[in-house]
């Protein structure tokens, strides 16, 4: 990764939250935190765009993940650069299936930013 260069993923898990059911966010590579996700994010970005833009800055990404555990309508929230964006885009479009969320110990979709 370039120096100068952050790639940001805040997930929040928002789904209804009470007394009475449990639930879990979805996870990533058996990994609870989904730090696992930005290291894979990162290491499968062309970077190569940023030879010819270089910026540095953050990007922010938002996804569904559906019941089936499907990566789905990534968008940027908050971007950088327009070559730099698509790049962070179609990487994150091409992961691998996640753990889905889950509540009350049934899978259900979920949002991230």
């Amino acid at each position: 990764m370039r120096p100068g260069l952050f790639v940001i993923f805040a997930f929040f898990f928002l789904s209804g939250i009470n007394g009475f059911c449990q639930t879990q966010g979805p996870i990533f590579d058996h990994d609870p935190s989904n730090e696992k996700f930005k290291e894979w994010v990162i290491e499968h970005t062309d970077w190569s765009c940023l030879n010819e833009s270089g910026c540095c800055g953050r990007i922010i990404v938002s996804f569904k993940v559906d019941r089936d555990g499907n990566l789905v309508k990534p968008t940027i929230s908050r971007g950088l650069e327009p070559l730099v964006d698509a790049a962070v885009l179609q990487a994150v479009s091409s992961s691998p299936k996640w753990e889905p969320a889950k509540k009350n110990n049934r899978a259900v979709q979920s949002k991230q930013q």
